[in-house]
């Protein structure tokens, strides 16, 4: 049987079927601010309306983020939503 994978068009190769994709350069997104929408981590401490910057976008796209409160809680493309404030 065929392992089902999730794809994530951010990860290089992610796609069984259309093989290896360049990586997207998302380094213009580092230092930008953004606000929380909602996460599902059970965990964090962080509301609605948070802000943060973002310190980092990994190989996987997960976006790191400095809070104001102090967190430091990454944030997943498809699992958590927020906004970026121009």
């Amino acid at each position: 049987m065929a392992e089902l994978r999730t794809v994530n068009p951010l990860v290089v190769g992610s796609s069984p079927t259309l093989g290896a994709m360049p990586k997207i350069n998302m380094d213009h997104l580092i230092g930008k601010k953004v606000e929380l929408i909602s996460t599902t981590d059970e965990y964090t401490k962080l509301q609605p309306g948070a802000i943060g910057v973002v310190s980092l976008i990994d190989d996987f796209g997960t976006v790191f983020v400095n809070w104001e409160n102090g967190s430091r809680l990454g944030l997943i493309p498809g699992v958590d939503k927020w906004r970026y404030i121009l």
